[in-house]
């Protein structure tokens, strides 16, 4: 009990510091778990440094990088990072050059489904009123069935007004 003083167990009659087996045990647990808890922080570092390491070797990097650009600019969010799980969810779709997903073309669909989200992206009304966008990122490229809808979403391009027939003698 020395290492928390904090802690002492008071009789409730009485008012005198009792020592107590049971805080002794969970003292003694919240140890172990403490322990338990540095050594998975250890392991997650690790696997961080991993990741890293794997996505600054990916062979499509420089495309991933250039659709996170694209987001930034249409999507609105100048200062977004690209954290470890939207870049690999980028890479998943992109996995061996399409053949994966033969159906998604680089870079026009992965293009139109920024613009998707851009043009109709999922909204919601907090509590206090304040709005909150669902365009994020690693929601648009979780995988092909959310890029396939963001791909629908898409606004039609421009085409170009067909002008009415007129008829010659109408001039």
């Amino acid at each position: 009990m020395s290492d928390v003083p904090h802690l002492r167990v008071v009789h409730a009659e009485t008012g005198e510091v009792v020592d107590s087996p049971e805080l002794e045990r969970a003292l003694t647990q919240i140890r172990m778990l403490e322990r338990d808890l540095a050594g998975k922080r250890l392991k997650i570092a690790d696997l961080e440094r991993d990741y890293d390491k794997i996505r600054d070797q990916h062979p499509r990097r420089r495309d991933i990088e250039r659709v996170h650009a694209y987001w930034q600019k249409r999507c609105g969010h100048p200062r977004a990072r690209l954290d470890n799980p939207e870049f690999f969810a980028i890479a998943s779709l992109l996995l061996l050059g399409g053949k994966r997903h033969p159906e998604f073309a680089w870079p026009e669909d992965f293009k139109a489904a920024i613009d998707g989200a851009a043009y109709d992206p999922f909204v919601t009304t907090r509590k206090n009123g304040t709005r909150n966008r669902h365009d994020s990122l690693g929601l648009i490229f979780r995988d092909a069935a959310h890029m396939r809808d963001f791909i629908a979403k898409a606004p039609a391009p421009k085409q170009p007004r067909p002008q009415p027939y007129v008829a010659d003698w109408a001039r």
